[in-house]
């Protein structure tokens, strides 16, 4: 492989992990998504495919191997506690004197 292609898939990798974050922002933290999931998903996959194919350009923290985005702004606190563990299941709590909170 040329210097050049070598040049090329680097660029390729950061414009895809720049895009990826991007588009994380939009969704995550603005609420306003510029893209249909399905063509998020597209560029979601194509960024681990390429470090796949060429391992020397993954990164130690790829866009890819993070979730979500900061809480929202204006999202408030309550005052209801779960404590972690086996009977907590996702966003929802199991508990024995409530049921699913």
């Amino acid at each position: 492989m040329s210097e050049e292609e070598i040049e090329d898939l680097k660029r390729r990798a950061e414009r895809l992990r720049r895009e990826i974050e991007r588009h994380n922002r939009l969704y995550h933290d603005e609420a306003a998504p510029e893209i249909p999931d399905q063509e998020f998903d597209v560029l979601f996959r194509a960024l681990p495919d390429l470090e796949e194919k060429h391992p020397k350009l993954a990164t130690e923290d790829p866009p890819t191997q993070r979730v979500g985005g900061r809480p929202a702004r204006d999202y408030r606190r309550c005052g209801m506690r779960c404590p972690c563990g086996p009977t907590q299941t996702g966003v929802f709590c199991l508990s024995p004197q409530k049921g699913i909170v």
